[in-house]
């Protein structure tokens, strides 16, 4: 995929060390086939793998879904941010495999994330996302984000565990287990595969979602 640069943000020196890849090759944010890798630097997002993704939903309400590159360091400060707008039902094959930052982060830790913006009453879905500590920087503890507006307390009724999109993939090894209370979305969304899935807050900067149909009164 070509991504159309949009204006940078800051301007600062760069400086190189190893990134930390993560690989998924799952249905996301259209449906993905293949593998994608993508890891962040000091100075980059990398990618590798070469999966090609369908852009499959009309987040612009014109026909066409966005599907948006971005990286920023602890400080909030963008590093990256690109933009891909394409018709639904468009594929558009492979990544990168380097996007080099326009500044250079001051702050601990750095996260990348290829996501796809909510719009047109669809959420974000989060294709996928790394972070890496840059060596020599230091770390700041932001306070994490509130309760999005609009969310509201529910008991989970059953073991399951969260995705990082509708009909996503599974994040981690962490499960939600029957009996506790979350604060979700109370508006449902159709997942790919016709289930029902309903958006999760877990106290981090990106909700998941689980089945609707494990959400009680």
């Amino acid at each position: 995929m070509t991504l159309t640069s949009k204006s940078a943000r800051v301007t600062f020196v760069f400086v190189l060390f190893l990134a930390l890849l993560i690989p998924i090759s799952a249905a996301f944010a259209g449906s993905v086939s293949g593998t994608l890798n993508m890891g962040v630097t000091c100075t980059a997002i990398t990618t590798s793998g070469g999966g090609g993704v369908t852009f499959d939903r009309n987040t612009n309400g014109d026909g066409t879904e966005t599907i948006r590159l971005q990286a920023f360091d602890g400080l909030g400060n963008v590093l990256y941010d690109e933009d891909e707008i394409r018709p639904v039902g468009t594929t558009a094959v492979g990544l990168g495999p380097t996007f080099s930052f326009v500044g250079s982060p001051a702050a601990n830790p750095i996260t990348a994330r290829f996501f796809s913006p909510g719009g047109n009453g669809l959420p974000d879905q989060v294709i996928i996302s790394a972070t890496f500590n840059c060596p020599g920087l230091p770390s700041v503890n932001v306070p994490g984000p509130g309760v999005p507006a609009g969310f509201v307390l529910r008991t989970i009724t059953c073991e399951t565990p969260v995705y990082n999109t509708a009909a996503g993939q599974p994040v981690g090894s962490g499960m939600i287990h029957a009996g506790q209370t979350w604060y979700v979305n109370p508006t449902p969304v159709d997942g790919a595969d016709g289930a029902s899935w309903t958006e999760i807050f877990n106290g981090g900067r990106v909700n998941g979602f689980i089945l609707t149909s494990c959400v009680g009164g």
